[in-house]
């Protein structure tokens, strides 16, 4: 049997197409155990992510252009699947198109529904076993789990999937990247205030900004190390720190990248830099809103601390501190990157 070329075209926003990667993995895994002679898969990517996600050599990456979509037409894959419904991919063409047909954009259409992909629809239309399987074994949100259906699209079983899937915090080799001149030495902390950076209609996954600020200012009393803000809006003014970096509206998507995987800690909403994070498997606090942890959270859940829906600062201050008095435990990657021994300024006052 020859194979054939399929073309996989990613979410274009952040935290969805890095939500994609297990399935991605999940599908590269199964092709090395199943398939010699491996179908071609093309991963089209949006290209703020195509430095992020090249690196992962999970198949061939590409950003998709006008030229590609002209070159399409004349050498059309066997079969492309959109994990995604948008109005950038018009004028893209495969014999089979497989995706999601959003009813508030007209002009997409696929040969084929995958109902899987929207959301809500998820655990109704993939296999219970499946489903259960990437719950309890992963801790993998629904948004995760959603994916994988594509490997069940293209032809594989779920008895393959939960013989040969893997995902540990070595399964993506990531280089580590050289820490970006910002003026800081040693460890630090980073921030991020909004949701969808500053996007207007996610205001409601927005926890106020006061309460951020609040937190950073614990952060830097407590540990002793700078915070550095991150995100797209400057117009919410810092207070006056020696100890706090304004980087907003001044690094690209990879370069936001780059300092997260050096930073001690991320804390923010739900969106795109938790991801981010997490991704760069660097523990997080973040704060729900309008989503759960169980719909939305990360691939790698253990270094996620969700805070659910807080009430007021005062309760979500304690469960704060009480993060990082966990997070500084004698033993963690925090205490033995922080400054001083014995009880000086990057350790907690009453930290045994």
């Amino acid at each position: 049997m020859m194979s054939k070329r399929i073309e996989i075209l990613i979410p274009d926003r952040i935290g969805d197409a890095l939500l994609s990667l297990p399935a991605l993995v999940c599908l590269k895994q199964l092709q090395q155990t199943y398939q010699p002679a491996k179908d071609i898969v093309t991963l089209y990517v949006p290209a703020e992510l195509y430095p992020i996600l090249a690196p992962l050599n999970l198949f061939e990456t590409r950003v998709l252009t006008f030229r590609g979509k002209i070159q399409s037409w004349f050498q059309p894959a066997e079969q492309a699947v959109f994990l995604y419904s948008s109005h950038d991919y018009l004028g893209f063409r495969a014999l089979e198109t497989y995706g999601w047909q959003n009813p508030f954009k007209k002009l997409v259409r696929f040969t084929h529904h995958l109902a899987y992909l929207k959301l809500e629809h998820c655990e109704r239309e993939l296999p219970t076993a499946l489903v259960t399987f990437l719950k309890d074994r992963f801790g993998f949100s629904l948004a995760t789990i959603r994916y994988f259906g594509i490997c069940l699209t293209l032809g594989y079983s779920v008895e393959q999937i939960l013989e040969v899937f893997e995902w540990t915090p070595e399964t993506l080799a990531l280089p580590k990247p050289a820490r970006l001149p910002v003026g800081i030495t040693g460890p630090y902390m980073v921030f991020s205030v909004e949701a969808a950076y500053g996007s207007k209609r996610e205001a409601q996954r927005r926890w106020p900004e006061g309460a951020f600020l609040a937190l950073a200012g614990k952060a830097s009393q407590l540990l002793g190390i700078p915070i550095v803000f991150i995100g797209l809006d400057t117009r919410i003014p810092l207070p006056q720190s020696a100890q706090f970096y304004d980087l907003r509206g001044k690094l690209s998507l990879k370069a936001v990248f780059d300092l997260l995987h050096h930073a001690t800690a991320y804390v923010g909403n739900d969106s795109g830099p938790l991801h981010l994070a997490n991704l760069a498997q660097v523990a997080s606090f973040t704060v729900y809103l309008s989503t759960t942890p169980q719909t939305y959270g990360p691939t790698f859940p253990n270094l996620n601390h969700a805070l659910q829906n807080p009430d007021s600062l005062e309760p979500a201050m304690a469960e704060f501190e009480a993060w990082l008095q966990a997070y500084l435990h004698p033993h963690s990657n925090l205490h033995a990157c922080l400054p001083g021994e014995g009880r000086g300024p990057g350790k907690l006052a009453n930290d045994a």
